[in-house]
């Protein structure tokens, strides 16, 4: 992957950062697509441009999961972030519930709004548990 601008502010090897934290993202994305097909959700997977001060401008792909309930989105937001080392935002229609994901010494969690940990990890059971869990709030 290459970037359509250079950072303001590098941080050292810069590009293997942006290009690392991209691959870990698809590898999500492709997590999700993968779930979301076992569940007989149609997805959507779009392409964002984000820019970042540390590592510039890449692409990284956002994931609509729509299922019978509403549709969840999965729309990561940044590679440096305080406190983490990436930043993805889940959100949900009609309910309009929101999850943070985190990343943190190498695993993600799911946090509220507020950075209440809902004790849930990245995988199959978990990314259910947290769709069933934006769907239903009201």
């Amino acid at each position: 992957m290459t970037s359509s601008t250079m950072p303001s502010a590098p941080v050292e090897n810069w590009e293997q950062i942006r290009d690392t934290w991209v691959a870990d993202v698809e590898s999500l994305a492709h997590d999700i697509e993968q779930w979301a097909a076992e569940n007989d959700w149609d997805i959507k997977r779009e392409s964002k441009e984000i820019t970042e001060d540390e590592i510039g401008s890449y692409h990284i792909p956002v994931v609509r999961v729509h299922t019978l309930q509403g549709r969840v989105y999965f729309e990561p937001c940044a590679r440096f972030v305080l406190g983490a080392s990436g930043r993805i935002e889940l959100s949900a229609t009609p309910t309009f519930a929101q999850v943070v994901m985190l990343r943190a010494n190498g695993s993600w969690r799911f946090l509220t709004e507020d950075l209440q940990d809902l004790n849930k990890s990245w995988s199959r059971d978990g990314f259910k548990d947290i769709v069933s869990l934006l769907l239903r709030q009201a």
